[in-house]
């Protein structure tokens, strides 16, 4: 199984959309019958921070960021199996400064209680005017 920590760049004061495909040991897609009710999402600001300091956290339901299908529609661009996974994270909640890079930290629980994070960085580039 591989995990990596996927990466964009918005501008300050924008949404960023985060997509995953959330898939099983034997690399079969996961469904919404897959987790239990709700996913935790905790975004850090990561920049220099030591430790990170933690920007927003919130409480997701799962009905609203996993489909129970693989979508393969403009928001997917890696291949055209598709993604399970999406969320569109308010700027003005989670990305409040330009110049920085802020770290999205999903949890959903498995039905079995076992743990799967989705976990993205975005880099926010600074507007002038």
């Amino acid at each position: 199984m591989s995990r990596r920590v996927a990466t964009g760049t918005v501008f300050e004061g924008e949404s960023a959309v985060n997509l995953a495909r959330l898939v099983a040991a034997d690399g079969s897609a996961l469904n919404q019958s897959s987790f239990q009710d709700s996913v935790a999402l905790k975004v850090f600001d990561v920049t220099a921070d030591t430790p990170p300091s933690e920007v927003w956290t919130t409480t997701l339901a799962k009905g609203d960021v996993v489909f129970s299908t693989l979508q393969t529609d403009g928001y997917w661009t890696i291949d055209g199996i598709g993604y399970n996974f999406r969320h569109t994270v308010p700027a003005a909640s989670a990305f409040p400064k330009g110049g920085r890079t802020y770290r999205c930290e999903y949890t959903l629980t498995g039905i079995d209680n076992a743990k799967i994070r989705v976990v993205t960085e975005i880099r926010t580039e600074a507007i002038l005017s």
